[in-house]
């Protein structure tokens, strides 16, 4: 516990709380009076300060505790939507002609024997607008799963921004 003394100022009898460590230093005081602080021995005969008398805030407010808790709630609510989205898998590729200038132009390059078997297969059969593999069928689903979840892993950061920015703005506490 820190040493705290009563200095008396001499002309309008208010007392101030002094420390050993501001020895030799000047204070002001609220009348305007330049007070010269004592050598420590001197400070040490003023009238200490008991700790009962000593009202010290508390280190833990509910103030920054809401603020802790608001970031906290944040960066781990962020956390599973941040590698979510960037361990994104690729989309898997397909190389099927989406109108009918892409599909003659593939087929032109193709062998003759080839050529024939996919335009039965791709166009005469299924049409331009072809069904999705099971590839792209599953990359869908994976998709819009992790895009709730994000969703939601995003929401929770912001529900913990909130919280924290409360915090900063909550007034003072009375105990």
């Amino acid at each position: 516990m820190i040493e705290k003394y009563l200095l008396p100022c001499p002309q309008c009898k208010a007392t101030h709380e002094i420390q050993p460590s501001q020895a030799g230093s000047t204070l002001v005081c609220d009348c305007g009076e330049h007070l010269e602080l004592p050598t420590i021995r001197q400070i040490r005969q003023l009238e200490p300060i008991s700790a009962a008398t000593v009202s010290e805030q508390p280190e833990w407010s509910a103030r920054k505790g809401t603020i802790l808790a608001g970031i906290c709630l944040a960066l781990l609510s962020a956390t599973p939507g941040v590698y979510w989205v960037a361990t994104w898998p690729n989309q898997p590729t397909r190389d099927v002609p989406r109108s009918i200038e892409q599909a003659t132009q593939l087929i032109g390059e193709m062998p003759v024997d080839r050529s024939w078997l996919y335009w039965y297969n791709e166009i005469d059969i299924r049409g331009l607008a072809y069904s999705l593999s099971s590839e792209e069928v599953e990359y869908q689903q994976l998709a819009e799963r992790r895009t709730m979840f994000c969703y939601a892993s995003f929401a929770g950061a912001a529900v913990g921004l909130m919280i924290a920015l409360g915090g900063a703005f909550m007034g003072p506490t009375t105990q």
